[in-house]
């Protein structure tokens, strides 16, 4: 089955330029003009990622998004829109609603990179529901099964929690960046150190200072062959600092790099 795409903005033009953009991509592209046209749309098509512009009459992108969020979970939701619109999108992209902000005017060669990796998520995120009713279906009849695996489930959630907290009260500051250079995580000594408007979902360019997005995105760029993992040291905030660095693979295609920072006191 084709997996879809489904474009939404009220701008003709920009429509027939996304449409132009991924007419060589493997999958099915629809297009919407308003978030209430792209809701009637979602009650009648299965659509794997989204991709909607902020600004629009009537209903905002963020708007629509909130709402995706809650009847079509695993859709994978993406918002685009210029710098200015950002501050209106940070509470949906905290609340879950935007898997990723991106900026206009877009580059190709980057918009194509980030739709194949939403596509490569909505298909991991499938396969694990599969499996889950696929299990279910096996263990019905198996309530010491199903007893068994909540009690996994609940202590593997207990660990998640454990972890997230045990790396928020480490005290140098950790920062999490896929392999597109966003910021994707960031523990309480980091966002100390980050600027106020800095959020989760930011291009690093837009988080972080400008020395240390350069060297950053040498790290990143040394993705393809691998590159060891390692160390260096420089100025941040006015204050010598030396970070250690760490490549990691997620789920689907997504990986990225861990960096770890703290003052250089030798």
């Amino acid at each position: 089955m084709t997996s879809t795409l489904l474009l939404i903005d009220d701008e003709d033009n920009i429509l027939r330029s996304l449409k132009r953009l991924f007419r060589r991509e493997p999958y099915r592209v629809l297009t919407a003009r308003s978030g209430p046209e792209a809701l009637d749309l979602l009650r009648h098509e299965d659509v794997s990622v989204i991709l909607s512009d902020q600004r629009m009459p009537g209903m905002t992108g963020s708007e629509l998004l909130k709402q995706v969020k809650t009847t079509h979970p695993q859709t994978i939701r993406l918002i685009m829109s210029g710098y200015t619109e950002l501050e209106s999108v940070t509470s949906a992209i905290n609340d879950g609603a935007v898997f990723k902000f991106l900026v206009k005017p877009w580059e190709d060669d980057k918009l194509i990179e980030h739709i194949r990796e939403a596509f490569d998520i909505h298909e991991f995120l499938v396969q694990k529901e599969r499996q889950r009713l696929t299990l279910k279906a096996q263990n019905r009849s198996l309530d010491f099964d199903l007893r068994y695996q909540k009690e996994e489930s609940d202590l593997y959630l207990q660990g998640m929690k454990l972890a997230q907290s045990i790396l928020e009260h480490v005290p140098v500051m950790i920062l999490g960046l896929d392999d597109q250079g966003t910021l994707v995580s960031a523990n309480a000594v980091a966002r100390q150190q980050l600027p106020n408007d800095a959020v989760i979902g930011l291009p690093m360019d837009m988080a972080l200072p400008g020395p240390l997005v350069e060297k950053l995105n040498t790290l990143l760029s040394d993705r393809p062959t691998g590159g060891p993992d390692g160390q260096f040291n420089m100025n941040y905030q006015d204050e010598p600092f030396r970070f250690w660095y760490s490549r990691f693979k997620g789920p689907g295609n997504a990986q990225g790099l861990i960096l770890v920072g703290c003052p250089d006191i030798e």
